[in-house]
């Protein structure tokens, strides 16, 4: 599993901050790494979170899901 932070849309300002990723980005490093699960945290607060997930979906086929405050994710 990584959690990685999803800051911004792909095709948001990416050159803006070169510490924060997009959320393709999370799904790109997910890939890489062949881990089974990403969870998508740290949004800005007006981006909208389905768009998140698709853009990640769209690199990253395992299971995504988005880390909204209070989330609890069972480890085996």
């Amino acid at each position: 599993m990584l959690i990685a932070e999803a800051s911004s849309l792909n095709g948001q300002d990416e050159g803006r901050n070169p510490y924060h990723l997009t959320a393709r980005q999370a799904g790109i490093h997910a890939g890489a790494a062949n881990v089974g699960r990403l969870p998508l945290a740290h949004f800005w607060p007006t981006n909208d979170r389905e768009a998140s997930r698709e853009q990640a979906s769209e690199v990253f086929d395992g299971p995504l899901m988005l880390a909204e405050e209070g989330l609890v994710v069972k480890v085996p």
